[in-house]
């Protein structure tokens, strides 16, 4: 299927647009020649009648000199009513004693009759209409010889106009062509047209957005290919020796510590999996009630809890609570924040998790009586592979940072504080107001 072609539209439509002006125009023109022109007839009329002498004499004779034109028809009559002058000796016309202007119809064709008396006498001056009509056309016509002449030259300079303007679009164009797929340069919107600028803008965000994510995978990159690199190499030794194992135990203990570092693999690699997914922007978003969602999720952690000798407590309000958010998205950052509470809460401990809504945010938080975070490391635990330094627990350093990112990506916001007891972590997860249901 063919393009649609700006260039073109505008060419055609502006043409179509001149042209159809250009006959109105000269329709108009033309109308208003043919009028002038019977007015100019009429003139020649009156003209006609007072060219007749002053004093007429029934026995004066007139010369062909006399008329105004082989189109123009002369009568006089003498106050008796005769008929004392004729310029056709072919017919005579019959007198029409209305003075003043006058359409008749005589002879099969149509007249244009004026009649006007003086000291007496009545005189009749007449010409076709089908002559008036013809010498009024061609009048108008000559009048429309440079209006149409000029057409073309419109057309022309219509097109070459179009041409003229459109040669930025052009050349942005080029420019956006001819740069390589690393140059992601703002372009410039100096001396460019006013309508342009909005779309060189949107570009230039755009090309901001690129980048930002392609250092962001960048960075991904280099940091994952950092990190596997120590769990791949604990793999390769720990292979070794479990060839080297001489007797059955100690083979039996190298395979289960070697099955036990690909877990941790294998969890990592999930980890950057998941870190990688949710670090694109534009995550499509629908209508969650969180209350459902908490509730699942929680339901599916008490074993979890219950094996580590953790109580794990639900509190959730009466009213069902809505947001626009990617369900997907808050059921990893819920498992991550339930992992880590489970992972650094000793047995015996509590973790709570609940609901709280006020009318600016909707509170989701998760509390723990665990070891918490030190203060002035808090800034710091959303890093990619950054751990806290009282963590011993094995683990990969981007639960934090996946939970930032899917935060950052709902347009929500986290804060990180310490319980009322003064042990523990309180991690809180708030929603704006313009993710609320009646903001839909």
């Amino acid at each position: 299927m063919m393009k649609r072609s700006i260039h073109w539209q505008l060419i055609i439509s502006l043409s179509l647009g001149l042209s159809m002006a250009a006959f109105l125009a000269g329709w108009a023109i033309y109308n208003v020649a043919q009028q002038e022109a019977n007015k100019l007839f009429d003139y020649y009329l009156q003209q006609a009648a007072l060219f007749i002498p002053y004093r007429l004499d029934e026995d004066a004779e007139y010369s062909e000199k006399d008329l105004l034109g082989e189109d123009i028809f002369v009568e006089v009559w003498n106050p008796e009513g005769e008929l004392i002058y004729s310029s056709s000796n072919d017919f005579t016309m019959p007198r029409y004693k209305t003075l003043g202007f006058q359409n008749v119809q005589a002879f099969d064709s149509y007249w244009r009759v004026y009649t006007t008396s003086r000291r007496g006498h009545y005189i009749q001056v007449a010409q076709p209409e089908s002559k008036r009509d013809l010498l009024a056309k061609n009048l108008a016509l000559r009048s429309l010889s440079p209006f149409i002449l000029l057409i073309p030259l419109l057309l022309f300079l219509t097109g070459w106009i179009v041409r003229r303007n459109l040669r930025p679009l052009k050349q942005m164009t080029v420019a956006i062509t001819q740069r390589n797929s690393n140059d992601l340069a703002p372009l410039s919107s100096q001396d460019q047209p006013q309508e342009l600028v909005p779309i060189t803008d949107a570009l230039n965000g755009l090309l901001a957005r690129l980048e930002q994510t392609l250092k962001a995978q960048h960075t991904f990159i280099a940091d994952a290919s950092h990190e596997l690199r120590s769990p791949l190499t604990a793999l390769k030794l720990q292979i070794q020796l479990a060839e080297r194992a001489k007797t059955e135990p100690q083979r039996l203990q190298a395979i289960q510590k070697l099955g036990e570092r690909i877990e941790r693999a294998i969890y990592l690699v999930e980890q950057l999996l998941t870190l990688a997914r949710h670090d694109m922007p534009d995550l499509e978003k629908e209508w969650v009630t969180l209350n459902n969602l908490v509730s699942y999720i929680t339901q599916d952690y008490q074993v979890s809890a219950k094996s580590h000798q953790l109580e794990l407590i639900l509190e959730l309000p009466q009213q069902p609570l809505t947001i626009l958010a990617n369900e997907s998205a808050l059921t990893i950052l819920l498992k991550n924040l339930l992992d880590n509470a489970i992972k650094y809460t000793p047995a015996g401990g509590m973790i709570k998790v609940g609901l709280a809504t006020n009318p600016l945010h909707i509170k989701l938080w998760v509390e723990d009586s665990g070891i918490g975070i030190p203060e002035l490391e808090r800034p710091y635990v959303f890093e990619r592979f950054y751990r806290a330094s009282n963590h011993q627990a094995a683990g990969t350093g981007l639960g934090l940072a996946i939970v930032h990112n899917i935060v950052q990506q709902l347009g929500a916001s986290i804060q990180l504080s310490v319980p009322v007891s003064g042990k523990g972590l309180i991690v809180q997860v708030q929603f704006p107001l313009s993710l609320f249901p009646f903001c839909k």
